[in-house]
């Protein structure tokens, strides 16, 4: 595009380098247009007359095709209706096509002008094949020197569209548009640096605070309370580790006595007992506060005694010897109460120590933080995405002003134009 632009308009002997500031292109070019115009409008007085006079030909040649005789007036009567009839609308669509065509009093017209003529002839051309096929047959001269007329007028406006559109009269107005679309661009590239460096900002102000409450979390654990903090949760650990032991011993104490607690299982009084200890034997007795266990148990105990429970041999010495003992059901219960009485009292005394309360603030302040993250992330990087790259709109606006100009061009930016630049080096974003 631009090597047209250059083959047009690089004149051969270039003037000194052109320097403008960005906010004054608009009105250098509409001077600039003002000239181009003058230059031009001898070229439009020209088509002015010309156009008239291929007009008046046109209409002279149609009102001769509308009243021309036949050559031959010995042929079918149909064959004169079909020539008739194909003339008068051969005629008719000349005559729209001649009153559509207005003469243009401004260049400002022009643009107007080869559209309307454009389709005026399209228009008139893809109407007219069958009526001038016709016609060849019977007023081929008269139909020849009519369509002679229509292509004459064609010519005659590509001429001139060609001329306008290939001097700097259109090109003043597409540079005045791209004026207008780098400085909006511009705008839009301003608003979203602002947004991306007040969301960045956001996002380093949030680090350094997730940094800092690191830094008080770290500085707590070197202080003198940590340690006992430090000795409350071990101790803590270690009871709750006790507690799960006890809940395996009684698991253990339980897992021969499954064949006994099945049998039970279909007895109408023993059967709700046996089975919630069937399911979760260490469940059952540290919520069995009476040891309701023990009435089936001892009842287990005479029915082995009597032979009346049916154990397997290999099951049958740990049945009776759990059965022998079974204030071991209690004592379960007691040290299993007591290491929750225990580890309760240090929870509750570990949740009011001041390092305790300071440090789940300050977990939940840099949990709270880390969530903001990703989205004030996202906020500039989405924005830096969209940036628009004012840097090669200038380039190129740059190297068609220097076209248009004719000589090489400067473009001095002010502090409200897009951004700084050197006469070759259009600028960053």
């Amino acid at each position: 595009m631009l090597n047209w632009f250059k083959r047009i308009f690089t004149k051969k002997q270039p003037v000194e380098e052109l320097t403008l500031d960005f906010h004054t292109i608009p009105d250098w070019i509409a001077s600039q247009k003002t000239v181009k115009h003058a230059e031009l409008q001898p070229h439009l007085d020209d088509f002015k007359q010309r156009l008239a006079e291929k007009q008046t030909e046109l209409r002279t040649h149609i009102e001769a095709l509308r009243t021309a005789r036949l050559m031959n007036q010995d042929i079918p009567e149909r064959a004169k209706q079909l020539a008739d009839g194909n003339r008068d609308e051969f005629t008719r669509r000349a005559t729209s096509l001649a009153d559509s065509i207005p003469i243009p009093e401004t260049l400002d017209a022009l643009p107007t002008l080869f559209t309307t003529v454009t389709n005026a002839i399209r228009d008139f051309v893809e109407g007219t094949v069958r009526p001038l096929h016709v016609l060849n047959e019977f007023h081929a001269n008269e139909a020849k020197a009519l369509a002679n007329d229509v292509a004459d007028i064609e010519r005659l406006t590509t001429t001139l569209h060609e001329l306008h559109t290939g001097t700097a009269v259109t090109l003043s107005d597409t540079l005045l548009a791209e004026h207008h679309h780098i400085t909006k661009l511009t705008t839009h590239r301003d608003t979203l640096s602002r947004e991306i460096t007040q969301a960045r900002t956001t996002h380093a102000a949030i680090q350094e605070q997730i940094t800092t409450l690191r830094t008080r979390i770290t500085d707590l654990e070197h202080g003198p309370l940590y340690a006992e903090f430090l000795q409350l949760k071990t101790r803590i650990q270690d009871i709750q580790n006790e507690k799960r032991r006890i809940r395996q011993s009684i698991l253990d104490w339980f897992g021969p006595m499954n064949s006994v607690l099945l049998v039970y299982e279909s007895d109408k009084h023993h059967a709700p007992i046996a089975k919630r200890y069937l399911t979760d034997p260490a469940g059952a007795l540290l919520e069995d506060a009476s040891l309701r266990i023990l009435t089936l148990l001892r009842d287990a105990a005479q029915k082995l005694a009597a032979g009346h429970l049916d154990v397997k041999d290999k099951k049958r010495e740990k049945v009776t010897e759990h059965l022998a003992n079974l204030t071991t059901l209690q004592t379960f219960q007691i040290d299993y109460r007591k290491t929750g009485t225990e580890e309760d009292n240090l929870i509750a005394r570990l949740r009011t120590m001041p390092v305790t309360q300071q440090l789940v603030t300050l977990r939940k302040q840099i949990h709270d933080a880390e969530q903001n993250l990703p989205s004030t992330e996202r906020a500039f990087a989405d924005r830096e995405k969209k940036l628009p790259d004012v840097r090669a709109a200038i380039e190129t606006y740059q190297a068609k002003l220097a076209i248009y100009a004719g000589t090489p061009v400067t473009i001095r930016l002010g502090p409200s134009a897009p951004t700084r630049q050197s006469p070759a080096t259009a600028s960053p974003r």
